[in-house]
Formats: C-alpha cells, sequence, structure tokens
C-alpha cells in the first residue's frame, strides 16, 4: 500500500513538471497568434517593406493609417508605449482622447519585447495606437524611439540581417 502511494504521488509530481512547460508553450502560442495583427494593412505594408531587398530602403509614412495621423513614433524593444505617446504629445501640446493599451507577454517584461519594435501614433481624432511587429528589431535600438510630425512621410530603414542578398 505505502509502495503504490508512493508510485501515485511520484507520477502526480512529474505530470506537474511536464504541465508547466506545455502550459508556457501554449500559452506562447496562443499569444502569438493574437499579439500581431497580421491581416492589417498597416502590419502588411510594413513586413513587405523590411523584408524587401529592393533599394532604397524606406518606408512611406503616409501610409500608415492612411496618413491620418498628428504624430508617429517608430519604438523600440524594451519601450512603453503609451507613455512615449503621452509625453510626445505632451510636448507637442496635443490632446489625447485615448490610448489602445499594448499588454506586456506572458512572463514578457515591457510592451515591446526583445524580437519587436512598434509603431504608435496619435490619429487626427486624439485615438492613441500602436502597431506591433514581430521581427522588427533591426529598425531602431532597443529602447529607443524616434517620432515624426506630419512633414516627415518617408524614413530610411535598415536592411534586415536575415536577408541573403548580393550587393
Amino acid at each position: 500500500m505505502k509502495f503504490r502511494t508512493i508510485v501515485i504521488a511520484t507520477l502526480a509530481v512529474v505530470a506537474g513538471f511536464l504541465a508547466i512547460p506545455v502550459f508556457v508553450l501554449l500559452v506562447g502560442v496562443y499569444e502569438n497568434t493574437v499579439r500581431y495583427d497580421r491581416e492589417n494593412d498597416d502590419y502588411k505594408y510594413v513586413k513587405s517593406v523590411l523584408n524587401s531587398a529592393s533599394s532604397p530602403h524606406s518606408l512611406n509614412l503616409g501610409k500608415i493609417n492612411d496618413g491620418n495621423w498628428r504624430f508617429i513614433c517608430v519604438v523600440g524593444a524594451y519601450s512603453k508605449p503609451e507613455k512615449i505617446l503621452r509625453d510626445e504629445a505632451g510636448r507637442r501640446r496635443i490632446d489625447i482622447a485615448e490610448i489602445d493599451a499594448v499588454k506586456t507577454q506572458f512572463l514578457g517584461v515591457a510592451p515591446v519585447e526583445e524580437n519587436e519594435s512598434a509603431i504608435s501614433f496619435v490619429d487626427s481624432s486624439g485615438r492613441g495606437q500602436t502597431l506591433l511587429i514581430d521581427g522588427f528589431e533591426s529598425l531602431i535600438q532597443q529602447g529607443g524611439r524616434e517620432c515624426f510630425g506630419p512633414e516627415t512621410r518617408e524614413i530610411a530603414v535598415p536592411r534586415p540581417r536575415n536577408l541573403n542578398v548580393n550587393i
């Protein structure tokens, strides 16, 4: 009887240890499918530019949200887009009605993680929005941000590190 109890307890502990990595993996897969709005036209445009081997390599900011923004920021990993939008709006004296939240990933450290960057903007109605882009870490350094007004329509972007292109 005692041996049987030990075996059952051991199996329960082993099953518990196996369940933890499976749970973390499933949460990660789920977050990856809902975190990025891959059907969004802006997401598709930015990814196409970043994955392009053509020169010059630039991002037309006028295409983001159909050009409907008062200012736009390129935000690096380990940043907080909501704070950046509030700070930049204050600096530019622009009223914000609301800012869409960017949630930190499960077991994450910041709303924009290491392998991500974001494009955040405030539109003409005062709504702050953020477009998270996975695999976008090469655009701006970690913790970095560059904000632009409507007079800036195009920015140069670095060539992706993972393309095998003969130059």
